[in-house]
């Protein structure tokens, strides 16, 4: 059984490499796992039943909350790239269609009988 410090620890890691790897957008089956084992450290926490003052002292002297939050930014700069760049596809797509719509020719542009 592992200690709190070292639960957290591993944790810490964890996010520390997640962070990393969507900063360089490193985008592979690794992410996943990683946050799937931070959930399990957070499932292992909650069945110890660690006292809350004792996981809130030890999550700050880890500077825990840093490494979330700069997990947390870039996760929201990278889904603000995406989204931008589906924005610009749309709007791609939208003028494509539009353009052909005028060039083509088909049935109903073609008002005389054969």
């Amino acid at each position: 059984m592992k200690s709190l410090t070292e639960l957290l620890m591993e944790y810490r890691d964890l996010t520390i490499k997640l962070s990393d790897k969507i900063y360089k957008e490193e985008y592979d089956e690794d992410i996943s796992d990683f946050f799937n084992r931070r959930g399990n450290i957070i499932e292992e926490i909650k069945k110890e039943n660690y006292d809350s003052k004792e996981i809130r002292n030890t999550f700050e002297s880890l500077k825990l909350s840093d490494e979330e939050k700069k997990l947390e930014h870039a996760i929201s700069l990278k889904k603000t790239e995406v989204e931008k760049s589906i924005v610009e596809l749309r709007g791609g797509k939208s003028a494509r269609s539009t353009y052909g719509k005028k060039f083509s020719v088909g049935p109903f542009y073609v008002s005389k009988k054969i």
